[in-house]
């Protein structure tokens, strides 16, 4: 009889350090439903119950067993999490019908996906995270719009993707990173109205990928570097305007294909591409003004079975074979006080 309340009283502190001391805990799932700073590694699962708190992870890591969600912001809205490392889920991070969250100094790496934002995950802002080593995608976003993704970095994603954009629009994405990406450094897959500014892709087949009628998107400032395949590639996308960017260390630079019409490249510079700098591929109505294109091993501006294109002041020299050339199924193009120091076709 006299050691039972001892008994108890042991229970009653270890339950008060469960509930009370949330910020500690090392047990899956941890739940937070206020502002929390973990001051240790947590071991599985976070879920954040309550709106317009903030979840600190302090630096420390957040691991799982290979499945379920890291840390899962379903639903949630004005919440911050800041500084946790998360890693060993099926989805590092996971926002779905989720508005106006601020996710910033992470790290998402060795999961399946990164960052997931889909079905609603609208205004969310997405500052200095790094997705790295996850097997499928660093970051994804599908069917969502209005989100920021500014200076992240997606490295050495296996599966693909650094950043992967499907039925996505209006969202900003600046002074992001993407290397060694095996597919594609940024998709744009129906994705329209979005904004690329000052990225860079390097180590991927393609490093800057509009397709499936992705239209009215910019891209701007935006740097593509040794990437096997292409540097920037539309295909079937139409209405995209591509402003100084630059290409160079890839097969070809800037590729239109597959009736890719009515864009605009604007400043842009392709240099020191395996084959060409500029190419489009059955794709008619576009416009080519003021682009530079020099030191590519074939051609520096070449069109295929493309027509009624407009090519104005234009600069291509010291290209390997031509410094422009139309084949025989491309015509009524518009060439006007274009710079071309060899040229066949024209």
């Amino acid at each position: 009889m006299v050691k039972r309340p001892a008994v108890i009283s042991l229970l009653a502190v270890a339950m008060l350090f469960v509930l009370v001391g949330s910020a500690h805990a090392t047990a899956d799932p941890l739940v937070i439903t206020e502002d929390t700073k973990l001051k240790t590694d947590h071991v599985g699962k976070i879920r954040i119950d309550t709106d317009g708190i903030t979840l600190d992870c302090a630096g420390h890591n957040v691991s799982g067993d290979g499945t379920g969600i890291g840390i899962n912001l379903q639903n949630r809205t004005g919440v911050t999490v800041k500084n946790c490392n998360v890693s060993g889920f099926a989805w590092g991070f996971f926002l779905q019908g989720s508005r106006d969250n601020v996710v910033k100094d992470n790290s998402a790496n060795d999961n399946q996906y990164g960052f997931v934002v889909r079905f609603g995950a609208n205004g969310n802002t997405f500052k200095a995270n790094e997705a790295n080593d996850n097997a499928i995608t660093g970051f994804f976003l599908w069917t969502v719009k209005d989100n920021q993704l500014l200076d992240n970095s997606a490295k050495r994603n296996p599966g693909g993707f650094g950043f992967d954009l499907i039925a996505a629009s209006g969202h900003t994405l600046k002074g992001n990173t993407a290397e060694n990406n095996p597919r594609r450094g940024f998709r744009l897959h129906t994705s329209s109205g979005n904004t690329l500014k000052e990225n860079t892709a390097s180590g991927s087949n393609f490093g800057f990928f509009l397709e499936a009628s992705s239209s009215g998107n910019e891209l701007k400032g935006n740097a593509a570097e040794s990437n096997p395949r292409r540097s920037f590639n539309l295909n079937n996308s139409s209405g995209n305007a591509l402003q100084e960017n630059s290409a160079s260390g890839s097969n070809n630079g800037f590729v239109l294909e597959a009736s890719s019409s009515g864009n605009m490249l604007t400043r842009n510079e392709a240099e020191d591409n395996r084959f060409d700098g500029f190419v489009l591929i059955s794709s008619d109505m576009n416009e080519l003004i003021r682009n530079t294109a020099n030191a590519n091993d074939r051609y520096g501006i070449s069109l295929f079975s493309s027509s009624d294109n407009t090519l104005e002041r234009n600069s291509a020299c010291d290209n390997g074979v031509f410094d422009a050339i139309q084949d025989g199924a491309s015509s009524g193009n518009d060439f006007v006080r274009n710079d071309f120091c060899t040229s066949s076709g024209l």
